[in-house]
């Protein structure tokens, strides 16, 4: 719903307090010019009034005077009236304008925060000697696509052969787990390798079969520049058809960034 103003925009609204004026005056004085003046009043009217003469203002010119004076407060109760509303006008212009301009401050900085920050993810994933079970391992690359460093990039990841699709859950890493950390620059690679466990003949004719899959699961940490800290949660599984190639793809959940 559109807003009608209080009053039609006009850019000479501001005058108009001071044209009423001047035109009030200009109105009072030519109406003063045509009432007779006490000096010019006939010999008959002050022989036959001269208790009036002694009186330099008349009655009736008095409360002319009177008349004209509250038609005057008049216009300036009026003219007080109007400036208060362009005040307010103004005013509640000139907060619009402030928090708009705080806003806008607010997303660019934002943005340039967004822009400028680091971002690491996977870049390939894959299971090599599938075919070989006693040396089969996998070799996660992780880069970062960000603009600026990764800094305290940590990176954690376990791999399990479990059914195909997923029911069960995953384990999460032991709470003494030692991690290196290092420092990724933007475009940089890392790349973290993990050998399969053997597995038990119900494992392997599972995985031939297509009911199970060769699963990576992990977490990267990395702080950014501006000192924020961030992860990626990551959960690949290699299955199917991928077993040819050893190729590993993203599950349907557990891949989540911010």
């Amino acid at each position: 719903m559109v807003r009608r103003p209080l009053l039609p925009r006009w850019r000479y609204w501001p005058a108009m307090p001071l044209v009423a004026l001047v035109g009030l005056i200009v109105v009072g004085l030519s109406i003063d010019l045509q009432r007779p003046k006490s000096g010019v009043a006939d010999d008959r009217r002050e022989h036959a009034q001269p208790e009036r003469a002694a009186n330099p203002v008349p009655d009736e010119q008095l409360a002319y005077y009177t008349e004209w004076l509250a038609g005057f407060t008049g216009v300036l109760a009026l003219t007080s009236f109007l400036q208060g509303i362009f005040l307010f006008r103004a005013d509640a212009t000139a907060r619009i304008a402030a928090n708009a301009a705080a806003r806008s401050a607010d997303i660019a900085s934002d943005t340039a925060r967004k822009q400028l920050r680091a971002y690491v993810y996977v870049d390939t994933a894959r299971v090599y000697n599938l075919d070989k079970a006693a040396n089969r391992f996998i070799v996660v690359e992780t880069k970062n696509f960000g603009s600026t460093p990764a800094l305290n990039n940590r990176f954690w990841g376990g791999e399990h052969v479990r059914e195909w699709p997923l029911t069960s859950q995953l384990g999460a890493p032991p709470s003494n787990m030692r991690m290196g950390v290092e420092a990724l620059p933007p475009g940089r690679k890392s790349i973290f390798r993990v050998p399969v466990d053997e597995l038990s003949e119900w494992e392997e004719r599972e995985l031939r079969d297509g009911r199970a899959g060769v699963y990576f699961w992990g977490r990267i940490t990395y702080d950014d520049v501006n000192g924020g800290s961030h992860s990626t949660d990551i959960r690949l599984v290699c299955e199917g058809e991928g077993l040819n190639s050893g190729l590993m793809h993203a599950t349907e959940t557990g891949n989540e960034s911010d």
